[in-house]
């Protein structure tokens, strides 16, 4: 007699279970946990992202002090120049070259920057003189250059013009100069918000909470800064007026704080001395 094979066999269920289907309930709650942990991994990518942001930030402008240093070796200690629009382009560190949101030569012109004092010094990298975190284009293209002298440093040729935005303020011109300053506590290059970027030259204010121009905030809030012992380290700013978005749309003029304010203290404290 002919044996049946029974109808829930191994086989059988295999087949019957690889055909189920997800219900809509099943879906649903696969797609609720996959959005908790976007929401929970996002923010830390974000976060470890800026901080990388940081660190290339920073890189860079060691890079730039280094350059300052040794070329400061080869030049009688004197400090790679620094000036305002209005002077020779050949009298400062990056060509005095003027940027802006719209279609200056400067935004994008690599030759600038070759040809410019302190280029031979960081040995053609032009990667250096831009800021990771800006990221904002101008109508011609992602600008070159993202940071700035102070203008108390690098007055070889300004001497004059640095002591006459900042009347009793000290114009260092020699790295041996700073003494009463320390090379620990004297900021030289930093970011500068675009709001009034334009030749590489952050003009400075001391002795009244006025920034004529910008520091930047690139990284949440944070500027970076090289200091003239060659170290380089963030700054977070804690004033809103300091906390300036980058953007083609906004203009800033000379912004002010209280003489109390801390942002403003510290600047004034890392920039020059009274005479």
């Amino acid at each position: 007699m002919e044996k049946v094979r029974p109808h829930n066999s191994d086989a059988h269920r295999r087949k019957r279970s690889c055909g189920r289907a997800f219900t809509l309930i099943e879906l649903l709650v696969v797609i609720a946990i996959i959005a908790i942990l976007a929401a929970m991994l996002l923010p830390a990518l974000a976060r470890a992202k800026g901080k990388a942001l940081q660190v290339k930030c920073i890189n860079n402008l060691k890079q730039l002090q280094t350059g300052w240093h040794v070329y400061a070796t080869d030049f009688n200690d004197y400090m790679v120049p620094n000036a305002p629009l209005g002077f020779p382009t050949n009298q400062s560190w990056c060509y005095s070259a003027t940027e802006d949101w719209g279609t200056a030569d400067a935004n994008t012109n690599a030759d600038i920057y070759r040809g410019a004092i302190l280029a031979p010094y960081l040995g053609g990298q032009l990667g250096v003189y831009k800021c990771p975190g800006d990221t904002i284009p101008s109508i011609n293209g992602q600008r070159l250059r993202s940071y700035s002298m102070q203008s108390q440093v690098g007055n070889v040729y300004s001497y004059g013009v640095s002591r006459g935005y900042n009347a009793n303020y000290a114009a260092f011109v020699k790295a041996s100069e700073l003494t009463r300053l320390p090379p620990v506590d004297c900021a030289v290059f930093l970011e500068e918000n675009m709001c009034s970027m334009n030749d590489g030259y952050l003009q400075v204010k001391n002795g009244s909470p006025v920034w004529p121009d910008v520091p930047g905030s690139y990284h949440a809030w944070n500027c970076g800064f090289s200091w003239a012992d060659g170290h380089a380290s963030m700054r977070k700013w804690a004033t809103s007026v300091l906390k300036i978005p980058v953007s083609a749309n906004y203009r800033a003029g000379s912004i002010t704080t209280g003489v109390g304010n801390a942002d403003y203290q510290w600047w004034d404290a890392h920039t020059s001395v009274h005479d």
